[in-house]
């Protein structure tokens, strides 16, 4: 509009001229953003939501008012680019762009406009898992057992004595070894070949290689007592490693079948997939595994689900809390699953006891082979197969909650 005064004395209308004049300017200015973050819950995972410091070009709108008709108003005419406060400070929202800013007077009225720009480096961390959470179970549960111990053998070895095999087994177990009273008698502690699972009174899941038929396992109850069984025929089944059903000649009693983690798990620990998330500094699952290199060792490692597989990192597990549990071998360079690892069962403790997530179908630098959760039906189907009148035996998760 234009600015212009009615001259009384002369009669005449004419423009501002000196101080009658407003006038209008705008200058960038610099903001140091420093780092800052935020708890954001992505289910079942509490991550950091981590901004960088960054530099956020803004700008401030100067005024200098009319002295005939002081006063002035501004009005912000590109809110996705930017904020304007009553000062005349322009704030950059986003990644900025041009900022437009119009100042009205009574008067006149002007639009200048100014660049801004922010971009700043936005990653995310894990913080926790979120409480109440089964991932948050599961990890609370291993941190609650090795809580005030040290990694060593006096905490890890199964057993203080393992010798005799099935003809002559003489297996003593270790009072201190460091999952405390998780009952751990469904795993052999002696076979004519690799570890073995028992999964029902009359069944055996075994990861590695199938038993041979007429071979002997031994397990030893938590009385005390051995339980020594036949194999009588095999059944395998897989999805891309090795895996076998076997059938005993009569049931075991006196111990408690291991269970599965249910086929809908990922419903309640979705943080286990793989596909998940792609942070390489999110937490794998912590889990329990026994590994046989060194001696029969209880160790801790991290583990993630990749569509039907699991698997494990040869690094040591993160966070540092677990770091002194991750290696069953003479060499504590090697934080992982080595070769001669192959059939050691891989679980984790849910209410109190243990729930089967896989015997070692690979050894080597990682460890790898078929995820039980993704194959219950092929599992179920070989028990029926193989007869006995069992099928397996799905851990209760449903006090948790599902995403």
């Amino acid at each position: 509009m234009p600015s212009v005064v009615f001259d009384g004395g002369g009669g005449s209308i004419r423009a501002f001229v000196g101080a009658e004049n407003p006038t209008v300017a705008i200058a960038p200015t610099q903001e140091v953003v420093a780092t800052f973050s935020e708890p954001v819950q992505t289910q079942d995972i509490v991550l950091n939501k981590v901004t960088d410091e960054a530099v956020r070009t803004n700008a401030q709108v100067t005024v200098t008012e009319s002295s005939i008709r002081p006063g002035y108003t501004f009005s912000n005419q590109t809110p996705a680019v930017c904020t304007i406060d009553g000062s005349g400070l322009v704030t950059c929202v986003g990644p900025g762009g041009l900022a437009k800013i119009r100042v009205r007077t009574l008067c006149a009225e002007y639009e200048v406009s100014q660049y801004l720009s922010y971009a700043p480096v936005v990653h995310e961390q894990v913080s926790s898992y979120a409480a109440g959470s089964l991932a948050w179970h599961i990890d609370n549960a291993i941190r609650g057992m090795i809580e005030g111990k040290t990694g060593d053998a006096s905490t890890r070895n199964l057993f203080l004595t393992a010798s005799g095999g099935t003809s002559a087994p003489n297996y003593i177990r270790n009072p201190n070894l460091f999952s405390g009273a998780l009952d751990l008698s469904a795993i052999t502690v002696a076979t004519a070949g690799l570890p073995a699972v028992l999964i029902s009174p009359r069944h055996l899941m075994v990861g590695h290689a199938t038993l041979p038929n007429n071979s002997q396992v031994v397990f030893k109850d938590s009385a005390g007592d051995y339980q020594t069984r036949t194999v009588q025929s095999s059944i395998a089944v897989r999805i891309g490693g090795d895996n076998s059903v076997a059938l005993l000649n009569e049931a075991v009693t006196s111990i408690e079948p291991i269970s599965f983690l249910p086929a809908t798990w990922a419903n309640y620990i979705p943080s286990f997939r793989a596909e998940a998330y792609v942070d390489s500094q999110l937490y794998p699952i912590p889990v329990l595994n026994i590994g046989r290199t060194a001696a029969t060792r209880l160790r801790v490692i991290p583990s993630r689900v990749s569509g039907n597989n699991w698997w494990t990192g040869t690094m040591a597990i993160t966070p540092s809390a677990f770091a002194d549990w991750g290696t069953n071998h003479s060499n504590p360079a090697l934080a992982g699953v080595i070769g001669g690892d192959s059939n050691g069962p891989v679980f984790v403790p849910i209410n109190g006891k243990p729930v089967l997530l896989h015997c070692m179908n690979f050894g080597g630098l990682g460890g790898s082979g078929d995820f039980y959760p993704a194959m219950l039906d092929q599992i179920d189907a070989a028990m029926t197969s193989l007869g006995g009148g069992y099928v397996s035996t799905k851990a209760d998760i449903t006090m948790f909650p599902s995403y």
